[in-house]
């Protein structure tokens, strides 16, 4: 209860403690994000670009190692550190776009806490603000990704013994079929199945507001995000679910457009370069192309995130400022 109290403490007071409704959200983040997406941009745009480093290295270190006709075998002394080093870069690479598309959030939050309070925090306060808590949203990515990783192997396996079992039932390797062996295997299949979505699902939204934790708090930290987050989900998972599933319905479009045209321009320029199958023992001179039109509807599939992460990162934001508004009527 007094921690309760300490955290409304540090709140802005609402006179209005009922929720919001799901419509009320979506329409408050439509508009937000309508009125803000030039300011916001250039943060998506810096985080995606992140994003692709990485990729872009690996591609071409790749590339290099076939032109030069080395295997990762053959690599020792110094230049085996040239994985861990990739690794490294990833890391880094995901906790600076982290960093970017937090300041969103953060932006995002001041915005609505200015209309009730204080002047609107300036975009390149809460960037610098995001950018110093870049390794804590790293952390706490992936420490959801291990949690939500483990469910996933768990169940693989489940449904793999599942799957077996229903195959001896069948009877295709002693030709005696056991019925019993089958439905056994076949119920276990369907029950992990929904199993698996339901934990996945509740597990994804108790967690689901730990980067505008991160993002706006002035102390939290990567654990610490992930816990604040599950107390902030108490029975908000409903509505949360809904807000979460119309905005993809809203954004859908944009991700299908995205996803059509990259592929539209990977076919594209593969019949432009006169690459139509990829045979064995193919030259770096044939792969060369090809890796660039790799790229090229890779990028292009990425235009669409640029677009809809904003979106998505006003909605949640808005539905943390609407329970962390109402904390004392939690």
């Amino acid at each position: 209860m007094r921690e309760r109290e300490i955290n409304a403490a540090a709140l802005p007071q609402s006179t209005e403690l009922s929720p919001m409704d799901v419509g009320t959200i979506i329409k408050t983040a439509w508009q937000h994000y309508f009125s803000h997406f030039l300011q916001y941009l250039p943060l998506s745009l810096r985080g995606t670009v992140w994003q692709l480093v990485p990729s872009i290295t690996l591609l071409v270190g790749l590339l290099w190692m076939l032109k030069q006709d080395l295997l990762i075998q053959e690599f020792s002394g110094p230049a085996a550190l040239i994985i861990p080093a990739w690794i490294v870069l990833f890391l880094w690479c995901v906790a600076q776009s982290l960093g970017e598309f937090a300041g969103i959030s953060r932006s995002v939050y001041q915005s609505l806490k200015s209309s009730e309070t204080a002047p609107v925090e300036q975009l390149v306060t809460s960037r610098r603000f995001t950018h110093s808590r870049r390794f804590s949203l790293l952390g706490s990515a992936a420490i959801k990704t291990v949690i939500l990783g483990l469910i996933s192997t768990l169940f693989f396996v489940i449904f793999t013994i599942a799957f077996a079992t229903m195959i001896l039932g069948v009877g295709l390797f002693n030709s005696e079929p056991r019925p019993g062996l089958f439905f056994a295997g076949g119920g276990t299949a369907i029950v992990s199945f929904f199993l698996f979505v339901w934990l996945y699902a509740w597990l994804s939204l108790k967690l689901l507001l730990n980067e505008q934790f991160l993002a706006i708090e002035a102390d939290s930290g990567a654990i610490a995000s992930l816990g604040q987050s599950w107390k902030l989900m108490r029975k908000q998972l409903l509505r949360s679910l809904l807000i979460v599933f119309i905005a993809f319905l809203i954004t859908l479009p944009i991700i299908l457009l995205a996803a059509i045209l990259a592929q539209f321009s990977y076919s594209f320029l593969l019949q432009s370069l006169g690459i139509t199958t990829v045979q064995n023992g193919v030259m770096f001179e044939d792969l060369l192309p090809l890796a660039i039109s790799y790229l090229v509807s890779n990028i292009l599939a990425l235009l669409g995130g640029i677009i809809v992460n904003p979106f998505f990162r006003t909605v949640l934001t808005t539905l943390y400022f609407d329970i962390r508004n109402r904390i004392k009527s939690i």
